[in-house]
């Protein structure tokens, strides 16, 4: 009796010499229980292998009357090709499944026990490998929190999706993953992943040597024929040649690669845009196959409307039906304060909101202040309150700051409505463990940097006012002549929506637009190589 263990290795057992007839070939509870016991790594997969097995009255799913069925083929090929998932061909015997594959199709129809018998036992091999692969390929990995991941991960059913697989036509258009889709996001970086691997085979784009001045339209420079060979391989109407000369077409091409990786669109070889350029394709891939995981954990549909906030990308996006509306640009946190990556549903808007001041940013930032300075929290409309009592205000002459400090601190800062007021004249409340919300804010000079990691975690809106009206218009709740007036009055005032408006805040630092343009941007808080240095991509 032969066994196929999960490595694609043969263990060699005391032959079976019962004989059946050449038919409809069974296993049974017997032969199940017999491969766990010789492969506990699979052990995992026995009640599901036990209950798709009896559904069918043990009735084997490869083949038919000594025979494998085309699906059989079909999946092998799949899992053949699973580096273009974005996993090292190391993540399944590839190569041995295809070998006894093969090896016991010359069995086909043979009733020699010891064929019979290997054909049952590859039948339960390959259906773990179908549930192995479905599992990594459809749903990802288990436990997307230990990557900082909050959001709540899609589910699949292995069983049922083998039982559709099975029951399938096979055509020229067939595609298993019609039977549980994923995110057109994650077959378009598909598309591009199997074209940056072909540029890694050929030898990568190469470098481009660094120049001691920045070179501009109308330069001419042995770098400028680099420059041209490296676009080349992401711009297709990039014509490849030797000229030394930095054209208009060139111009255009480096405009784009800018634009597509969150520089400034200057046209000019700077020292940051050759670094971008330098980053190896092998690079890109590891971040493509990270970013295809991610993608791996969403659901399909985010809902009829939604908000999604794109930290890497420092980016919000308005989707309706699914089709991208608009966008508008954000704050995120700091390196040391991350903005969480999570979703829930914004039930209220706060106009004129007041602050109440995070313990943290209390202790560490404003404790110092109002010690160097008396008059600090006072000129800042702060109000003071002890612990939690939020009734009755304290005057801060009435405090000896000088004997606060953070293991004794039981204050509550609230900074009053107006001008100074850090989140603005608007935020957008959804419930969360993390105190976080998207807010407006006064500092609206940092929106010209294209790097905005700057809050304390909450997300800083460029346009808060659009996207308040857009919410409120969309829900028949926009009255411009009233919010204006209690926005003159500064007088904090909540409204609840309708409706509830899903929000998904996620770090993508991978992505194709709506022109099919790859975007890459910086790993902001090292959460690609996180899940690179641990995953076998």
């Amino acid at each position: 009796m032969i066994l196929f263990s999960c490595k694609g290795k043969v263990n060699s057992q005391k032959k079976v010499h019962s004989v059946k007839l050449p038919g409809i070939e069974k296993t049974d509870e017997n032969l199940i229980n017999l491969y766990f016991h010789n492969q506990p790594e699979d052990s995992i997969w026995k009640e599901d292998v036990h209950a798709f097995y009896k559904k069918r009255n043990y009735k084997l799913a490869w083949s038919y009357k000594g025979k494998f069925i085309p699906q059989a083929n079909y999946v092998i090929n799949m899992i053949k090709h699973i580096d273009e998932e974005g996993f090292s061909m190391e993540c399944f015997p590839t190569n041995d499944i295809w070998h006894h594959y093969i090896q016991l199709s010359d069995y086909q129809k043979s009733i020699q026990p010891e064929h019979i018998k290997a054909r049952e036992e590859f039948d339960i091999f390959l259906s773990i490998t179908f549930f192995k692969y479905a599992r990594k390929i459809w749903a990802g990995i288990n436990n997307p929190e230990k990557y900082d991941w909050f959001i709540s991960k899609k589910t699949i059913n292995e069983r049922e999706l083998l039982s559709s697989v099975l029951k399938a036509d096979l055509d020229s258009n067939f595609s298993a993953s019609k039977f549980h889709p994923l995110h057109k996001q994650y077959n378009l970086l598909k598309k591009t992943l199997i074209e940056y691997r072909k540029i890694a085979r050929q030898g990568g784009w190469g470098n481009i040597a660094k120049s001691t001045y920045n070179i501009k339209p109308g330069d001419t420079s042995e770098i400028i024929k680099q420059l041209r060979y490296r676009l080349s391989f992401e711009n297709k109407t990039l014509k490849v040649d030797t000229s030394s000369y930095f054209d208009s077409t060139l111009l255009k091409a480096l405009k784009k690669f800018q634009f597509c990786h969150g520089l400034d669109t200057t046209g000019i070889l700077d020292p940051f845009t050759t670094d971008e350029l330098n980053i190896p394709v092998e690079k890109r891939i590891l971040q493509i196959s990270a970013n295809m995981e991610r993608w791996r954990w969403l659901p399909e549909k985010g809902g009829d409307l939604y908000l999604a906030i794109n930290i890497p990308e420092y980016a919000l996006h308005v989707y309706e039906d699914n089709k991208h509306v608009w966008q508008m640009n954000v704050i995120v946190g700091k390196t040391l304060s991350h903005t969480p990556i999570f979703s829930n549903e914004i039930q209220f808007l706060v106009f004129n909101p007041s602050w109440n001041v995070p313990k943290s940013i209390a202790i560490k930032e404003l404790l110092p202040m109002q010690k160097k300075d008396p008059a600090y929290l006072s000129s800042h409309h702060m109000q003071i309150f002890l612990g939690n009592k939020l009734n009755n205000p304290v005057h801060p002459d009435s405090i000896v700051w000088h004997s606060i400090n953070e293991q004794n601190f039981n204050l509550t800062f609230i900074q009053t409505p107006g001008p100074e007021n850090p989140l603005g004249k608007v935020k957008f409340l959804f419930p969360n463990t993390f105190d976080v919300y998207l807010h407006d804010t006064p500092s609206k000079y940092l929106f010209t940097q294209k790097e905005r990691g700057f809050s304390h975690g909450c997300i800083r809106l460029e346009e808060p006012m659009k996207l308040a009206q857009y919410l409120l218009e969309q829900q028949g709740m926009w009255k411009e002549k009233e919010i204006n007036k209690l926005l003159g009055k500064e007088k904090e005032v909540f409204m609840k929506l309708k409706k509830k408006v899903p929000v998904y805040i996620v770090y993508f630092t991978t992505w194709m637009d709506g022109k099919e343009n790859v975007h890459f941007r910086k790993d902001i808080y090292g959460l690609d190589k996180k899940l690179i240095d641990e995953l076998n991509f």
